[in-house]
């Protein structure tokens, strides 16, 4: 024995057989590329699946935020367009109310001083329109009727 016998890790008998240690077995080269390979495929799967089942949760959530959100933009449209509606002059009619107009400038009469008597006036409905004219005023103001 020599001492560098004594210090390796590993001893041999004869030289070939020291070359054979060192180099390593090709079958096993191949086979142990082979295992990380699955190895490697496995978890990048792994990965992925995880990914896409994040990606699918996330979908669902931003689908149920949109339509929560669009609902909510649905009621307030609505909400506005009956205060909208409510404020419409036509609707204003509909509760009894006339507008009064002058037949030669379609001026719109907001007070009884802006006609004289033998004005042509149109009275705008809810359905419909009346043709009239001022009569003087039997009070005493002075005013017209």
């Amino acid at each position: 024995f020599t001492i560098a016998d004594f210090v390796a890790d590993q001893r041999a008998p004869t030289p070939s057989a020291a070359a054979e240690l060192m180099v390593p077995d090709g079958v096993a080269l191949v086979e142990g590329v082979e295992d990380l390979r699955r190895r490697a495929e496995r978890a990048l799967k792994a990965q992925l699946w995880v990914a896409q089942n994040d990606l699918l949760g996330l979908q669902h959530r931003l689908g149920r935020a949109g339509t929560a959100r669009l609902a909510r933009a649905e009621g307030r449209l609505a909400a506005l367009e009956g205060r909208l509606e409510s404020l419409s002059p036509r609707r204003v009619l509909e509760r009894g109310y006339a507008v009064v107009r002058e037949e030669a400038t379609g001026a719109v009469v907001r007070h009884a001083g802006q006609v004289a008597p033998g004005d042509d006036l149109t009275v705008l409905l809810a359905h419909g329109a009346l043709r009239a004219t001022v009569l003087p005023n039997r009070a005493s103001d002075g005013g017209a009727r």
